[in-house]
Order: C-alpha cells, then structure tokens, then sequence
C-alpha cells in the first residue's frame, strides 16, 4: 500500500492528451452560440422543439402503444455526435481539506499544479460542481490561466430537481404515483439521480403523447395550446416544454454535442431563478457568459466535450466520468479503517493500483443496470404508462380537471396558481440578464 503511487499513471508526455482537471468531495457550439441571447430560447432550441413535436406526431399517428425508448430513439437519431475517441485515464492524486472554504479549493488546485507541472499552453481546465465552481470565482494564478468548468452531471441533477420543485403544487408527485412510484420523498430529494430522470422521462412521455393526442383530436395545432384557455393543458404542456429541455441536455451528454448541451441549458437557465436555486443560475450565467467570451475555451470543450467509455452513444459528463471511475470505486473498495489522513492517503493509492488491474472487468458493466430488463417489468412499465396517457388525456378533457383523481393533493391549481406559471419563464429571463 506505501508503495503505490498515482502520479505513475499520469499522462502527461503526449501532447494529444487534453488533461482536464477535477476537484470533488469523497465522503464515507456552432456560430450562432455567440449571437444568441444568453438565456431562453434561442432559434436552435425552436428548432429542436418542432422536431420534438413531430416525432411524437408520428408516433401517435402510428397509434400503437409505443414506449420511451422509441422516442428516445427517434430523437437520438437527429443528434450529431463528436467522433469516438479513446477510454479516459482517471487518477486521483492527493485528499485534501473539505472543500468548504474558497481558500480550501484554491490550494487544492495548487496542489495539483505542483503535483502535475504547469500546462505548456498556460491553460488548465479545471472542472468541478457548482459549489466548487463557486468558490473558484476569485482564484488567482499569475503562471496559469484556470478555466472552470460547470460540471454537466451536476448540473443535469439539479435540473432534475427543479423541474420536481416547479411542478410540485401541480400534481407530478400524483403522476408519478400513478406510473407506481412508491417513495415520493425520495424522488422529490432526487436520492437516486438515475431513478428520478427515469421518473421524469416517463412522465415527459406520458404527458407529450396526452398532449399530441388531445391537440390530434381536437384538430388544433400544438403552438396554439399556450394561447387556449385550457389552463391544466397549459400548464403540462410547460411542463413537456421544460423537461424537454433537461431531455436534451441528457441526450447531448451522451451523445457528446456539446453545441446542444450549451443551447439546452440556456433554454432551461431561467428555471433555476423560478424555483429559487440563486446559486445555480449564477453560476451557469457566469459559465456560459465566459464560454461566450472565450472562443478558445469553447472550441476545447467542443473538442473533448465529454468522456467516452466503450461504446459509441455512452459518453459520460466530465464530472459523472470522475465520480464513476474514480470516487465511486474508492468509496467501495477501500479496504481497512482511515484512522487519519494519512491513512487515508494510503488506502486511496493502494485502491487505485488495484482498480488498474480490474479495468478490463469493470469496463464490461458500464450499462444501465438499475433498470430491470425482464419481459414482465417491461410490460408493467408499458401499461403504466399507457394507463397514465389516458387518464392525462380524461383531465385535459374535463370540465374540472382540478378534480380529476391524478390531482387530488395539489396547492397552485387554482387562478393566481395559473397565472404564477404562465408569466414565471419570462421573469426568470429578466432575473438571469
């Protein structure tokens, strides 16, 4: 265990080799990205959201019981990925203090400077979560330029939670306890990232086909729901809209387009201002507005946007790429007690010269597990989703769909409730500027 050392795996002799750096806790575009609007939706997100339209369109018009992962694919099929590279080296050096403190992660980036040498560019860039990120504001560094970079895994978690938080005096806990998810509490917390965006697609699904199919019966044309007077409708169809946007902001991480990914979260920006997460909005204007001002920034993050794994269309965000091949193998394979930091220091390096002999095992099982795969589990979730659509499409057609069972336990169903949602995107806009 002494004798294992990190710094042995670094590479940092190939000048091919774009070094990203990232900070974290371990706890037992194309031209028109710089001639848009910071935030809301630019002419590209329009774009998206009329091919959107259409592949549900055609999905309902095939009337079969289609399922999400049809409409996944479909949209997929519309995305440009970045070319296939190679799998990632990820080496975790020294811990540190808690990063709680601004002076705690500037000497935890120094350490790292001191540890792999200065960049013969000048530049490293440095990716962490929002809080980190946070902290980074003020760093100074007279021998080297630090490029901060808002960890898209992170940020695709809190997307997740604030959509929950916008909707939740609007009945999507009913909505999901009708696709038979038990533990409301703990989707609400987003306890399980990957559960809860599996929750939120399915109801982004359910509520898009409700929507296609009200719109195909009523002969009216999508774009005219928000100027209705069909408020319940209204209101989901914001919802379809918003989580459209976190949907694309998913799919463009693992398809690694990271044009789409920018364009994504500076339609879904003002959302962070509604539900009151201050900080996030911040830090995704400060991100995006040095994106913008940074034309050699961006274009590497065009270049290496993402992490690839083994396969094409499995590409991890920077930060998810640290956590899953690094923290997380930590956490579940320190052997012994880390009685003190230096302990600690010990178990970590010794860790990961054992993970360098796992690899090839450990790269065999990088596919979603959670999701049970079995015909009978696919054919409840097919039925419950399907059950969903038509009991959408029963309060869509109501004449007082706040009755309706799906929204028995709602507080903002109501007049002022209805007006705070439909004039809250363009005061997010003003709060973001």
């Amino acid at each position: 265990m002494i004798n294992a050392e990190p710094r042995t795996r670094l590479l940092n002799q190939n000048p091919n080799v774009l070094n990203i750096a990232a900070i974290d806790n371990i706890d037992m575009k194309d031209a028109t990205f710089q001639k848009t609007p910071l935030f809301g939706i630019s002419s590209i997100m329009e774009q998206w959201q009329t091919k959107i339209d259409i592949v549900f369109d055609q999905l309902v018009s095939q009337g079969s019981n289609f399922s999400i992962e049809h409409i996944n694919e479909a949209i997929k099929k519309n995305i440009d990925s970045t070319l296939f590279v190679a799998p990632p080296n990820v080496v975790i050096l020294e811990p540190g203090e808690a990063l709680s403190k601004d002076e705690h992660v500037h000497k935890a980036v120094d350490m790292f400077l001191e540890d792999f040498g200065y960049t013969e560019d000048g530049v490293l860039n440095l990716v962490c979560d929002e809080a980190i990120y946070r902290h980074m504001k003020d760093y100074k560094n007279e021998e080297q330029t630090v490029h901060c970079i808002l960890g898209q895994w992170h940020t695709n978690k809190a997307m997740c939670s604030t959509i929950i938080k916008a909707f939740s005096g609007y009945g999507i806990f009913g909505l999901a306890a009708q696709l038979g998810v038990k533990f409301l509490d703990k989707l609400e917390k987003v306890a399980d990232y990957r559960a809860t965006f599996r929750v939120l697609g399915l109801l982004w699904a359910a509520v898009g086909v409700a929507i296609h199919q009200y719109a195909k019966e009523k002969n009216i044309s999508i774009s005219d729901i928000p100027k209705g007077n069909n408020n319940i409708l209204k209101v989901w169809y914001i919802f379809y809209q918003w989580t459209g946007y976190l949907k694309l902001y998913k799919h463009s991480i693992r398809l690694a387009n990271f044009d789409l990914q920018m364009h994504s979260l500076m339609a879904f920006a003002p959302v962070f201002h509604i539900t009151r997460k201050y900080r996030y909005a911040e830090s995704v204007s400060r991100f995006i507005s040095e994106l913008r001002s940074d034309p050699q920034f961006l274009q590497a993050l065009r270049t290496v946007p993402l992490v690839n794994l083994t396969q094409e269309e499995n590409c991890l965000a920077l930060d998810e790429a640290l956590e899953t091949l690094g923290v997380k193998f930590l956490k579940e394979n320190m052997t012994g007690y880390a009685t003190n930091l230096e302990n600690l220091k010990l178990n970590m390096k010794a860790t990961q010269a054992e993970y360098d002999r796992l690899i090839l095992l450990i790269s065999e099982f990088t596919g979603d597990s959670l999701i049970s795969r079995s015909p009978r589990s696919i054919k409840d979730r097919l039925e419950a989703l399907w059950k969903l659509i038509n009991e959408l499409k029963s309060a869509f057609n109501s004449q007082e769909p706040e009755s309706h069972p799906l929204f028995a336990d709602t507080t903002q169903l109501t007049e002022k409730g209805y007006q705070r949602m439909f004039a809250c995107y363009e005061l997010g806009i003003k709060k973001n500027e």
